[in-house]
């Protein structure tokens, strides 16, 4: 699997119309750069990267952490879902993730 891009684009619910397979390219702490979120998954989608933050105390971190384990190097190349989620409290939605 090729290395990630440089400065993948942030993943949108707006960009995905139904739940869609991606492949973990990469797992890593977030900067401070990115105040958000305390982990980034690049993950890759047909041939386009993209990243996406999560909290460390979200769902989608501990469905994660629960079901790859807590070596991040061991999430690379596994597969996961990415659903988009409407909510109210987040106007531009949200990308949920299962594996």
């Amino acid at each position: 699997m090729p290395l990630p891009k440089p400065e993948a684009p942030f993943l949108r619910a707006s960009q995905l119309d139904k739940k869609t397979k991606a492949t973990i390219v990469m797992a890593r702490e977030a900067t401070k750069a990115e105040q958000f979120s305390d982990v980034v998954l690049i993950v890759q989608i047909a041939d386009e990267q993209f990243s996406i933050g999560m909290k460390s105390r979200g769902s989608a971190y501990n469905t994660l952490y629960r079901e790859l384990g807590p070596d991040e190097r061991k999430w690379t190349g596994k597969t996961v879902h990415l659903i988009p989620v409407e909510d109210p409290k987040y106007p531009k939605g949200y990308v949920d993730i299962t594996v």
